[in-house]
């Protein structure tokens, strides 16, 4: 019997009569008589692979790459690779960069040159990558392992003067390219500035119609308001006129009144002095009256009269007078009740 321990980093795989077990990372386990161990790393490995090949188009590439992988299923991994005598990761990379170069191989003799390194990342990796996959998940063989990274890291002409000559014509290219790439670059400046200027353009005609819009609608605006006013004092005026010429027709008919009413005084005033003047006629007599009885008692004091007949001529103008007063003293004598 004897004590084993695998490091941190390794997987303590264990043979028993049931057979392969996982005793994990770091495990110690006592090995009986008829038990065997082996370790196996669970740190990442690189498989390189590097091989030259001539494309379609007859030119020698080298090219170069690696996988990175590391153990997940140390008992089947063991199953498949022997890793008693340490050796088990180099079995495993060794198939590993056989598998990659066979399908870079391939793969590349289908392909040009300038396809082979412009496509180094994409098609040349991707069939690699898909080659590694299906042999270490095929099913019923999977190895244990985690693809981490399968990659062409580089693709390069051998012959050196070819290269020489395809790397001026690739920087020819390249400079072709990049004056184009400036060449276009300066044009969608220009039209860039062109379109921007056009905006601008567009944008200020747009505002000179705006501020004309606005221009003419706030001349509207005026223009509606003044005629608003313009039509206001114009009512205001005929209503003004209107009240003038109510006032104007008034005061001529209350002129017109005053006029009759002074012509009504006037013919009141002159018929009071006529009724005055009337009054002042009839009574005229009766004022005399006294004075003509004081004449006619005067004139018959101390006679004696005799009336002898019918023809005195003497006394006619007096029966006249009598008459006079007898007819203006009758209107004033009281009546009889």
């Amino acid at each position: 019997m004897r004590r084993v321990t695998a490091k941190v980093s390794e997987f303590l795989v264990v043979r028993r009569r049931r057979g392969l077990e996982n005793l994990g990372a770091g495990a110690t386990a006592l090995l009986w008589p008829g038990m065997s161990c082996v370790t196996v790393s669970a740190a990442r490995h690189e498989a390189c692979f590097e091989l030259t090949q001539e494309t379609s188009d007859g030119i020698p590439l080298r090219m170069k790459g690696l996988v990175v992988y590391r153990v997940v299923d140390p008992v089947a991994v063991a199953q498949r690779f022997d890793f008693s005598e340490g050796a088990g990761h180099e079995q495993v990379q060794s198939l590993l960069s056989h598998i990659c170069l066979g399908e870079l191989r391939a793969v590349a003799t289908l392909m040009t040159m300038q396809e082979c390194i412009e496509q180094r990342k994409t098609t040349l990796t991707g069939a690699v990558a898909k080659a590694v996959e299906a042999a270490t998940h095929a099913e019923g063989e999977d190895w244990g392992l985690s693809i981490e990274v399968v990659q062409v890291a580089q693709v390069f002409i051998v012959d050196a003067e070819l290269r020489r000559k395809l790397e001026a014509e690739t920087r020819n290219q390249l400079t072709a390219r990049s004056q184009l790439a400036e060449l276009a670059m300066k044009n969608e400046v220009q039209l860039a500035e062109l379109s921007n200027r056009r905006r601008l353009e567009q944008e200020a005609e747009l505002d000179l119609t705006q501020k004309m819009e606005r221009q003419r609608a706030q001349l509207e605006r005026e223009h509606r308001l003044a005629r608003e006013r313009v039509e206001a004092d114009t009512e205001t005026r005929r209503l003004t006129l209107e009240r003038q010429q109510a006032l104007a027709e008034l005061e001529h008919a209350r002129a017109g009144q005053e006029k009759a009413l002074r012509v009504l005084q006037v013919e009141l005033s002159l018929l009071e002095e006529r009724a005055k003047q009337a009054l002042r006629l009839e009574a005229l007599p009766l004022e005399q009256v006294p004075a003509l009885a004081a004449a006619l008692a005067s004139s018959l004091n101390g006679a004696s009269l005799h009336l002898y007949g019918g023809d005195l001529p003497p006394l006619a103008g007096l029966g006249v007078l009598v008459d006079l007063v007898r007819s203006k003293l009758a209107p004033v004598a009281p009546p009889r009740t």
